[in-house]
């Protein structure tokens, strides 16, 4: 159950990206990915403050005014992505911790908790810059840490899952460095 439950919230959270990449295409305006702040109330907050991180879902808005900060009287909320952790606006500590990171192969040091925005022209901007890394989303339970799932975002949109397929096919890559 716990596996399923880590792939399934794995796949929730690598559908919030591919949606966030094409209504970006399809609005013709950048659309922002970020970690959800839910209420107590159970009501969105907007983006999650590094603290909080992605662990109560996915918020996904257009960026009407292009100043990469959510303001809900310009921007368009577009969908939140609720986590297997989000009930009545408070994590369940029972459930898993989820981790959404900038990978550090290029020398820059990891980012924790990345605002991932998505152009039209199918770019990717991490909080603010172009990005030519991955964006590493990790999950595991809380219950067994021996049951965890990992996905990348790449520099491109592209989503991958790691498995052991995906690691073997790119054994010396970058892919399979992250996959690890």
């Amino acid at each position: 159950m716990e596996r399923q439950r880590i792939k399934s919230a794995l796949n929730g959270y690598a559908n919030a990206l591919t949606f966030a990449r094409n209504e970006a295409i399809r609005q013709n305006v950048p659309v922002i990915a970020c970690g959800a702040s839910i209420s107590t109330t159970g009501q969105l907050a907007g983006c999650a403050n590094n603290t909080k991180s992605w662990s109560e879902g996915v918020f996904v808005y257009a960026d009407v005014n292009r100043n990469s900060a959510y303001n809900s009287t310009v921007d368009r909320n577009i969908r939140v992505f609720n986590s297997p952790n989000a009930g009545s606006g408070v994590a369940d500590a029972n459930k898993l911790d989820i981790a959404v990171k900038l990978s550090p192969l290029t020398g820059t040091s990891a980012v924790t908790n990345p605002n991932i925005q998505f152009l039209p022209n199918s770019q990717v901007v991490i909080n603010d810059v172009a990005s030519a890394n991955y964006v590493v989303i990790d999950m595991q339970s809380k219950n067994n840490t021996q049951h965890t799932g990992r996905v990348l975002l790449g520099p491109t949109g592209k989503i991958i899952s790691c498995s052991q397929q995906v690691k073997s096919n790119n054994t010396g890559n970058k892919i399979a460095e992250l996959c690890g």
